[in-house]
């Protein structure tokens, strides 16, 4: 079975339209032929290989995508050096090729923007869930649990209806925030006028190439064109967007981290412009350093609460309201529910073991102990714990120590869950708002007021009697 169309497309689409380039100018030679095998090549294991791991793995094994890319630099420099050749080296002429390379870059980034433009307003919700529907019934084999269900049909049909009808109901509310977003994140007057001031200087009387690069170089007009500004601009986004996510310390100290190089580097310029090729050499040494530790962090934090949330199912489970929760809610037949339930009754308290012991084992804390670890303070910080404090430490205090192999919690915890945890909806954090609150002023901040509420709309929180989170109190 070859790699599903909806994947190999996104991978091979580039480098296919390269190759249909250099076939529409005419382009031929011993470099066309080696790029163009490359490719066929990628075609080929696409159809004979069915795994994505195993396909990528054979596509590096053969160095398919930097043979692809060397011999397509080689075509071009070749076309390139034989436009010379044709025109000659002399200084006028060199002269006016790099001003019509000037100009031919400043029409690219206006038309770059308007294409940008076209292609997120042609985006529609109606095809890409249709995508969506079709790779699943592609891959039933894989997603079995999934399209065997009895009610995928019908949610399948429901959400393309819903899909439709958000394309009819938005489309121009949603083409107006796009022109929105690009004239916040794409500064095209930046990136235009360091060009056009270049092609003004080489318009002059008497220039000359030589006399050209000397005074770009010698007023910093080169630097000023490479886009710092805007490329600074960036990395302030990214910085207060992580800020706002708060996924973990790491994410945002690698964008603090990034934003001062630049400015160090700016600083120590001559021009106050950072070297680009410096700017990517230090962007990289510091994702280097931190991504090790940002696994760690997020393999911990999962690995910790996959075990609270076990917990949860595990109460959930023995509770008479277990039909009024997820995964039991998608289920089609009272039966169904029931079988899972008793599965989780008598199968969870073994899994928590084992868990914890993974835990212990890779990563040197207990489940207890990562109560008073820092990854547990950020996530309650943070407001990404959805569980309020009073039902985590129900969980912590009650559920746990009676979640034993072969044995069941007793009648007085389910109970307790019952009537003081359903019954009063405390289960939830009050909270978990905040995290979209946050979401809604950084964006509305870059993009204007009422922008985050116009795109996305804002979730329904639900009513949540627990009290807000208390760290320092938490038993």
């Amino acid at each position: 079975m070859p790699i599903d169309p909806m994947i190999l497309n996104a991978m091979l689409d580039t480098f296919r339209g390269m190759a249909k380039d250099i076939e529409g100018k005419g382009l031929k030679g011993e470099d066309v032929d080696k790029m163009n095998q490359a490719l066929n090549r990628m075609e080929e294991l696409g159809q004979q290989l069915s795994d994505i791991n195993e396909f990528n793995g054979a596509l590096m094994q053969e160095n398919l995508f930097g043979t692809f890319s060397d011999h397509y630099g080689k075509v071009l420099a070749t076309e390139a050096q034989g436009a010379q050749d044709e025109k000659g080296y002399d200084d006028a002429t060199l002269l006016r090729q790099t001003l019509d390379a000037l100009k031919d870059s400043v029409k690219r980034i206006k038309q770059g923007k308007q294409d940008a433009i076209a292609m997120a307003e042609g985006y529609s919700n109606e095809a890409s869930t249709q995508q969506a529907m079709d790779y699943l019934k592609r891959n039933s084999d894989q997603y079995s649990d999934v399209t065997s269900s009895i009610m995928f049909d019908s949610k399948m049909n429901e959400a393309l209806t819903e899909a439709k009808e958000l394309d009819k109901n938005e489309g121009q509310k949603r083409s107006e925030l796009i022109r929105l977003e690009m004239d916040a994140l794409f500064d095209e007057k930046g990136l235009i006028e360091p060009i056009e001031a270049l092609i003004q200087l080489g318009e002059e009387p008497g220039m000359t190439l030589p006399l050209f690069l000397k005074i770009q170089i010698e007023k910093g007009m080169d630097k000023a064109m490479e886009g710092s500004a805007i490329l600074r601009d960036g990395m302030v986004y990214q910085l207060e967007y992580a800020k706002a996510l708060m996924v973990n310390p790491y994410d945002i100290e690698e964008k603090e981290r990034i934003l001062y190089a630049f400015d160090d580097l700016a600083s120590k310029a001559k021009f106050g412009v950072p070297n680009s090729l410096e700017v990517t050499l230090a962007d990289s040494r510091i994702c280097w350093e931190l991504e090790p530790k940002k696994i760690f962090w997020n393999e911990l934090k999962s690995r910790f609460f996959n075990i609270l949330d076990h917990l949860d199912s595990l109460i959930i489970a023995n509770s008479q309201y277990f039909p009024s929760y997820a995964p039991y809610t998608m289920m089609a037949t009272y039966n169904e529910k029931k079988e899972h339930a008793e599965y989780i009754k008598n199968c969870m308290p073994g899994i928590i073991k084992q868990e914890e012991k993974q835990l212990e084992k890779y990563f040197g804390a207990t489940f207890l102990e990562m109560f008073n670890h820092e990854i547990f303070k950020w996530e309650v910080e943070g407001n990404h714990i959805d569980y309020s404090q009073f039902y985590t430490e129900f969980l912590k205090n009650k559920v746990y120590p009676e979640a034993v192999p072969l044995q069941f919690l007793s009648a007085n915890t389910i109970s307790e869950f019952e009537s003081t945890i359903h019954d009063k909806n405390v289960m939830f954090n009050p909270e978990s708002y905040k995290v979209e609150e946050r979401i809604v002023k950084m964006m509305n901040d870059k993009f204007g007021e009422g922008y985050y509420e116009q795109k996305f709309g804002r979730a329904d929180f639900p009513q949540r009697n627990a009290a807000p989170w208390d760290i320092n109190n938490f038993n």
